[in-house]
């Protein structure tokens, strides 16, 4: 497997998995108009699981996407709400590394080249990756919504867009509250020009995606998740990477 790159690692960090298949676009349906409704009232309306989603545990496909080039994989990954351990497989299903994130860096370990890296996320030449490792893999799936955070919100006939402090763009549907859609101010500086979400199902006691589609700050590159198995609040293995006492850890 060749050496990642600090945009795949992101990618792995946040988990973001692939289908082949292209995302779908919104498409408002009408101008938009201030909505009839306050942002408390929606606010109520999106659900909440910050004090009831502890662990998420799954399995997943992924297609990630750039210009002349593009990769498959599938992974298998176990989160809590500050660490998270993903294990990635190429095509014929041959193991090719892990991914070890926790709250100050990230432990890459490619297991076919038997290269370990650590990468610092307090290192200031490291920026985009660590702003978007410091996204926690439960909250990917279960975008945070703060009404604080809301200072404008709009509807059409079929969705409420909700605009924060930085001029992200949040669009929920206004049948049943979910977050189908973010997209970032080019300003703000996040790594990331928006995330999509897709195909929501039954999670234990949770409605979450079964399809995410990130993509990168740029446009250039896309990687969309699409989840295999997925639970909720189970049992987490062991949280490290097995690495053997002969392959050094390289820390960046």
């Amino acid at each position: 497997m060749r050496h990642l790159s600090p945009f795949t690692v992101l990618i792995f960090t946040i988990l973001i998995f692939a289908g082949c298949r292209p995302t779908h676009e919104l498409i408002e349906t009408g101008e938009l108009e201030h909505a009839d409704i306050g942002i408390e009232e929606l606010s109520e309306m999106v659900p909440d699981y910050l004090e009831s989603l502890y662990t998420l545990s799954g399995s997943g496909r992924a297609l990630i996407s750039q210009p002349g080039n593009s990769d498959r994989l599938t992974l298998d990954f176990h989160s809590d709400r500050e660490t998270s351990l993903l294990t990635f497989r190429n095509r014929l299903g041959i193991e090719g590394g892990q991914l070890l994130v926790q709250n100050d860096s990230v432990l890459v370990y490619n297991r076919i080249d038997k290269v370990a890296e650590k990468i610092s996320l307090k290192d200031a030449n490291l920026t985009d990756v660590g702003t978007l490792a410091t996204i926690n893999l439960i909250e990917l799936f279960h975008f945070p919504f703060h009404e604080h955070n809301i200072t404008d919100l709009f509807q059409d006939n079929q969705f409420y867009v909700a605009i924060t402090g930085d001029d992200t763009r949040i669009t929920i549907d206004r049948d049943n509250g979910l977050i189908l859609d973010l997209q970032t101010h080019p300003d703000a500086g996040y790594p990331y020009s928006r995330i999509h979400y897709e195909a929501y199902g039954s999670y234990g006691d949770f409605t979450l995606p079964g399809k995410i589609t990130i993509f990168s700050s740029d446009g250039e590159i896309r990687v969309t998740f699409l989840v295999r198995q997925l639970q909720t609040n189970s049992e987490l293995p062991d949280m490290e990477i097995p690495i053997p006492e002969e392959v050094p850890i390289i820390v960046l």
